[in-house]
């Protein structure tokens, strides 16, 4: 019948043959199985870190399909070369260009230098308009969100702090709201603390929470005090008094982003009206928040898939050769079985049965491993990557599409026309029916190749990015560096401070001698530290 004749009638007394068959050659299954595990474990790692850092979302936020990115870019006069910093005055110019958006909110990066009781503290802050919050979806955890009038240009400038701040630096005072701290020679009052989940909108904010992102978000119109503008010498072309200002809108209910995209044209045509001897060559573009991601880090990203994907690469060859030998071994039973009128088809499903069992029990294996890894990842960079539904979903189609791949080839070649009756020995084989272990062995070796160049490669650039030019050992060099323009402290006062700083520091027992510096000689991150850097070194520092 039709039924009995179809591509997969009997395909469950495949796998059960195939279970037999893996069970009774236990060595085999094992290698197979375990070098398969550690490349799948290893690629589908890299996958779902790759994938939590581009399409992570916005922790706290609501509503997140509605958010969108506008973006400010302008030529800097080259190919390849754009500019995305903008002026404070352009924040208004978009907010009423752009209809199809609900509400806009800007904010700008800064590292903010409070007084806290009389002690200086070094805070991740954001600078950000009053309506922040508010597009965003989230209200604080204590007190409340910046009010429409709050924007800090008179009078108390208001303040919201992350639940690390304020068990930081206030011991989880539930009466913080009202009190006050020093922010830029000014009085700043707390007004709220934020959720725990709150993390801030920055992409290089990696963490799980607001633990290690920001700890305090000011209003936009302190940018000029904290952050400095960008020059002509940073951009080596002429700018004004601009920022690297990121805008998050949310749309209308009844909006999409291809209106919000239309809208850009008008604000663009705003802003270059705006800015006629600089803005020439800007356009102003408006999309998904998740598409935003997409076209940043997605090369650099991806590059973390290369050496797992080499792995996976050399264990699936691997398999496929010892496929490959174990086809050799079973020749007289293919033969018997299509000398007694088996399909060429019913042979491969068989094989390839044997092969995707393989890979379940591959995939299985796998899972223990992604979590160790994950684990590790977790432990180097304090970002914390679950097994979400894309990483098992990956992990999954890896899985399959490995028995495919390292099945495939061995079934068809066991399954050809000329299986033989006789001897079952590589050896009584003629050269011909050696070529493709042969080439196996020759791809595997290539990719082993690959795999140590890259690895090399991989491990110079991950050194490179750590050292610290110079003369001496890196392992012996302590730097820090201080900022007192945000603290107004007088020059005198200055001065004294650093002195005071050399003294204590040198009189350290682990400390062999310390440098005061303007700007570091030393080359860190693939950039000079500067920021008066102290440098200390010693045989325990």
């Amino acid at each position: 019948t039709g039924r009995r004749s179809g591509l997969f009638h009997g395909f469950t007394q495949d796998i059960r043959y195939a279970a037999r068959g893996l069970a009774g050659a236990r060595g085999f299954t094992f290698a197979v199985a375990a070098s398969l595990a550690v490349g799948i474990a290893a690629t589908s790692s890299a996958f779902a870190f790759v994938h939590a850092l581009t399409f992570r979302v916005l922790p706290g936020a609501v509503e997140q399909d509605r958010l969108a990115r506008v973006i400010v870019n302008r030529s800097c006069g080259w190919n390849g070369c754009w500019i995305d910093s903008t002026a404070l005055e352009d924040y208004d110019i978009l907010r009423t260009s752009l209809p199809a958006l609900e509400s806009l909110s800007a904010k700008v990066h800064a590292q903010v230098a409070v007084r806290v009781d009389g002690q200086a503290h070094a805070l991740a802050g954001e600078l950000v308009s009053t309506n922040y919050f508010a597009v965003l979806g989230v209200s604080p955890a204590l007190g409340r969100s910046f009010a429409p009038h709050e924007d800090g240009r008179t009078g108390d400038i208001p303040a919201i702090i992350s639940q690390s701040g304020w068990r930081r630096l206030f011991g989880a005072d539930p009466n913080v709201s009202g009190r006050f701290i020093e922010v830029a020679g000014r009085q700043a009052r707390i007004i709220g603390v934020a959720p725990a989940s709150l993390g801030g909108t920055a992409k290089g904010n990696t963490a799980a929470n607001a633990e290690n992102g920001t700890e305090i978000w000011l209003p936009l119109a302190l940018t000029p005090a904290l952050v400095p503008a960008e020059t002509a010498a940073d951009r080596r072309v002429l700018l004004a008094a601009e920022y690297e200002i990121q805008y998050v809108g949310r749309l209308k209910a009844n909006a999409t982003f291809e209106h919000a995209a239309a809208d850009a044209a008008v604000a663009t045509a705003r802003i270059k009206d705006a800015h006629v001897a600089t803005h020439q060559t800007a356009w102003v573009q408006v999309n998904s928040r998740v598409a935003r991601q997409l076209d940043e880090p997605v090369a650099a990203l991806a590059g973390m898939m290369i050496v797992p994907m080499l792995v996976l690469g050399i264990a699936c060859v691997n398999a496929a050769n010892l496929l490959l030998a174990r086809g050799t071994q079973r020749a007289r039973d293919v033969g018997v079985r299509l000398a007694l009128g088996a399909s060429r088809w019913r042979i491969v499903r068989q094989l390839l049965a044997e092969s995707l069992l393989l890979s379940l029990l591959a995939g299985s294996a796998a899972l223990p491993l992604m979590v160790w890894l994950l684990g590790l990842a977790e432990n180097a960079t304090g970002f914390r990557v679950l097994l979400n539904g894309p990483a098992l979903i990956f992990t999954s189609c890896a899985t399959v599409l490995c028995a495919l791949g390292f099945g495939l080839a061995p079934a068809m070649r066991a399954s050809g026309r000329t299986a033989s009756l006789g001897s079952s020995k590589a050896g009584d084989h003629p050269p011909s029916r050696m070529r493709g272990r042969r080439a196996m062995v020759v791809v595997q070796v290539a990719l082993s190749l690959g795999l140590l160049a890259t690895g090399a490669q991989v491990i110079g650039a991950v050194r490179t990015l750590f050292s610290i030019s110079g003369a001496t050992d890196p392992d012996r060099l302590v730097l820090a560096s201080f900022d007192l323009d945000q603290l107004k402290m007088p020059a005198l006062a200055g001065e004294a401070f650093y002195r005071q700083l050399v003294e204590r520091v040198g009189t350290l027992p682990s400390v062999e001698s310390v440098l005061l510096t303007r700007r570091s000689a030393l080359w860190t991150w693939g950039r000079g530290s500067g920021n008066s850097p102290i440098i200390a070194w010693g045989p325990d520092a």
